[in-house]
């Protein structure tokens, strides 16, 4: 199931809890995306290990559910590490958002608990460096600048365009 794909009118914590996978801890990561909160502890097979209290959802065009927190282990994550992620469990994970791609137990004989994730990234830059670019006055270069700052919050903070409505650009 693609999980784009999969829309209901059900809660968010009811679709969280039917896309548990079969045979793994109510911990285990699920596909969707994971905005963290803080860190945390979670108890299983009687031992503490690091986890994460999160929000979730399943589609990246759905809004966060922030009446609904859920707990999730790091460890599926470590274990299945992606480029870069080498330092998650020392990592500060705090509003960072984790992208679960899948999530499933190998029915290969092994059993073992296969997660393909990864870290989304956040855009960063100052209405500075914005403005400084905007002021070079290259075509392309305003027009890509613009287009890499579709979605990004500002604050608020505004751009300072300087167009020069008299001048050919």
């Amino acid at each position: 199931m693609k999980p784009e794909i999969y829309r209901s009118n059900k809660t968010t914590s009811q679709t969280y809890l039917e896309l548990e996978p079969k045979g793994m801890n109510q911990y285990a990561p699920r596909i969707g995306y994971y905005k963290v909160i803080r860190k945390c502890r979670v108890a299983i097979s009687g031992h503490l290990i690091k986890g994460v209290v999160a929000y979730w959802k399943l589609n990246i065009d759905d809004e966060f559910d922030t009446s609904f927190e859920t707990k999730t282990q790091l460890e599926s994550f470590n274990r299945n590490p992606y480029p870069g992620s080498s330092l998650l469990l020392s990592e500060d994970l705090t509003n960072k958002t984790i992208h679960v791609r899948s999530a499933e137990i190998k029915n290969d004989g092994t059993r073992r608990f296969i997660v393909d994730w990864e870290i989304l990234s956040s855009k960063k830059a100052t209405v500075g460096d914005l403005n400084k670019l905007l002021q070079l006055g290259e075509l392309d270069l305003i027009d890509s600048m613009l287009k890499s700052t579709e979605g990004l919050d500002l604050g608020d903070e505004e751009i300072d365009y300087e167009a020069d409505d008299s001048q050919d650009y």
